[in-house]
């Protein structure tokens, strides 16, 4: 079985998670599709969501689709999530040698700050997904030394999602904007339902 693993903040879900997961979703060489939402960030003080919110916005949207897995392991724990234990618990749930974890390109060049990456990158493979506005071509000529020895284990595939970050949505949040077009209409009734935290 191969298994992708997409997790985030997901604070709020929003059209590019959404054209990321449907872009996923499209690759046959792939039998499952992981989605794991951040419990305890650690290096973010504070969501605008509450973990059962954010998790609502998954289920809503995902919950009937047969080839999506939606992953409640580190909302469900009390200490900060590390990628490198979630990525050891979804190994053990699925029964695979091996995980392709999703991660946005900027990410990539964060990658070897991660706690464990070594250990992550040994079992892991990651695929790239780009972000608007950022220089690929450059990037790629600047990938971290760190991670060299691990460069058979990165892919990277060119599509773009919609440009929107969750950040931007809060700002649009607080200045009581429309959310349409930017989040599915879904999450937009979940957020109307629920005071931002």
């Amino acid at each position: 079985m191969n298994v992708l693993v997409y997790g985030g903040a997901f604070d709020p879900l929003h059209n590019g998670h959404v054209d990321i997961i449907h872009y996923l979703l499209t690759l046959k060489e792939y039998d499952r599709l992981c989605l794991v939402p951040t419990g305890s960030p650690v290096y973010k003080s504070k969501m605008m969501f509450s973990a059962n919110v954010r998790l609502a916005m998954l289920s809503d949207m995902f919950d009937d689709h047969p080839k999506i897995d939606i992953c409640t392991y580190e909302i469900d724990r009390s200490q900060p999530s590390y990628t490198v234990d979630t990525m050891t618990h979804l190994m053990k749930t699925y029964h695979v040698d091996t995980l392709t974890f999703v991660v946005g390109f900027d990410q990539l060049y964060q990658f070897h700050r991660w706690r464990q990456f070594d250990q992550i990158l040994s079992q892991c493979d990651v695929l790239a997904i780009p972000r608007d506005g950022i220089d690929d071509d450059l990037l790629m000529r600047a990938f971290p030394e760190e991670l060299m020895p691990y460069l058979h284990r990165f892919s990277y595939h060119n599509v773009l999602p919609t440009n929107i970050s969750s950040s931007r949505i809060r700002v649009m949040l607080q200045k009581k904007a429309s959310l349409v077009g930017v989040v599915p209409d879904k999450v937009v009734s979940i957020i109307q339902d629920h005071k931002v935290e």
